[in-house]
C-alpha cells in the first residue's frame, strides 16, 4: 500500500470518527429539542424535566442538566433515578458538596445500594475525609455483585490514603482483585508492578516483568522496560542481557512494524541506555 493510500484511509479514519461524534451530539439535540416541545406542552411534569436533564448530562451540558433536575423535584418526583443522576451530575462536574445532598436524599430510598455507596465513598475521597471514604468502599467490595478492575484500583489507592501511604495494604487490594477477577487482569497487573517498585522489592519486580513477557507476543518493550529496571538496581550485566533481547525481539518483527515511530524511538532508547550500561561497567 503506497504512502498516498496511507494517509487518505487515516483522513477517512478520522473524518469517521468525528462524524460519529457530531451526529451522536446531533441526535442528542433533536431530543433535547424533542422535549423541550413536550414540556412546553406539559409545563408541570416533573418526568418531561427529569427527561430532559438526563439528555443534557449526555450532552455534557451539566447546569442545564441540573436545572431541569431541580424543576423535576420542585414539582413533585421523588425518585432513586433522580437523585442519583442528580449526585451523579453534580459529581461530574466537582460539586462535591451537593453531590453528598443528593445522595442524602437517595440513601432515605435505599440505603445500602452498593452503586450509591460507590458514588458517596469516591465523593467522601475528594472531599478528603478518607477515613469515611474507606469505610464506604469496603462496604462496596464486600457486598458488589459485578465489581470491576477500577473498582480495585479505587479501593487501593484510598486504602493506601486511609493507612498512612502503606502499600502493602494496597497491595493486598490488588491482589484480591486478581483473585477475584482473574491473574490476567492486565489494568490490575499493572498497578501491582508500580506498587512493587514503589517498595523496592526487586525480585518481586523482576518477576512482574516476566509475567508480562510470557503473556504478549510483543516482547521488546518489556524486555527494554525490564533493562532500566535492572539498570537503576545496579544489576548491570542482567541489564545488558535484557537490553539484548530487547534488540532480538525488535530484529524478528516484520519490516511493517520495524518501522513505525514507537519502534524507531525504542531502538533509539536502546542505544542511549546500552551507553549507559557501558559507562557503568
Amino acid at each position: 500500500m503506497t504512502p498516498n493510500i496511507n494517509r487518505t484511509y487515516t483522513i477517512l479514519a478520522i473524518l469517521f470518527v468525528c462524524c460519529q461524534v457530531v451526529f451522536g451530539h446531533g441526535e442528542l439535540s433533536l431530543r433535547i429539542a424533542e422535549k423541550t416541545q413536550q414540556i412546553n406542552k406539559e409545563p408541570t411534569n416533573a418526568q418531561l424535566f427529569f427527561e430532559r436533564g438526563f439528555l443534557y448530562h449526555q450532552h455534557e451540558e451539566f447546569e442545564l442538566a441540573l436545572r431541569d433536575y431541580e424543576q423535576s423535584e420542585s414539582l413533585g418526583l421523588k425518585s432513586e433515578e433522580l437523585y442519583y443522576r442528580k449526585a451523579e451530575t453534580n459529581f461530574t462536574i466537582s460539586y462535591y458538596e451537593n453531590t453528598i445532598q443528593a445522595l442524602q436524599s437517595y440513601f432515605e430510598l435505599n440505603p445500602y445500594d452498593v452503586k450509591g455507596r460507590k458514588l458517596y465513598a469516591k465523593t467522601l475521597y475528594k472531599l478528603n475525609q478518607i477515613n469515611r471514604a474507606y469505610i464506604e468502599y469496603k462496604f462496596v467490595i464486600e457486598h458488589i455483585s459485578d465489581p470491576r478492575p477500577d473498582d480495585y484500583l479505587m479501593f487501593s489507592e484510598i486504602t493506601r490514603a486511609h493507612n498512612n501511604d502503606d502499600l502493602h495494604e494496597a497491595l493486598k487490594v490488588i491482589n484480591l482483585g486478581l483473585e477475584t477477577l482473574g491473574e490476567d487482569t492486565v489494568t490490575l497487573q499493572l498497578e501491582r508492578l508500580e506498587l512493587l517498585k514503589a517498595m523496592n522489592n526487586t525480585d518481586l519486580v523482576i518477576e512482574q516483568y516476566n509475567y508480562f513477557l510470557n503473556q504478549t507476543d510483543r516482547k521488546e518493550f518489556w524486555y527494554f522496560r525490564k533493562a532500566s529496571f535492572l539498570k537503576s538496581t545496579g544489576r548491570i550485566n542482567d541489564a545488558k542481557i535484557a537490553s539484548q533481547q530487547a534488540k532480538v525481539a525488535i530484529s524478528v518483527l516484520r519490516e511493517k512494524f520495524k518501522n513505525t515511530d514507537a519502534i524507531i524511538k525504542l531502538e533509539k532508547d536502546i542505544v542511549h541506555l546500552d551507553k549507559s550500561l557501558n559507562y557503568e561497567d
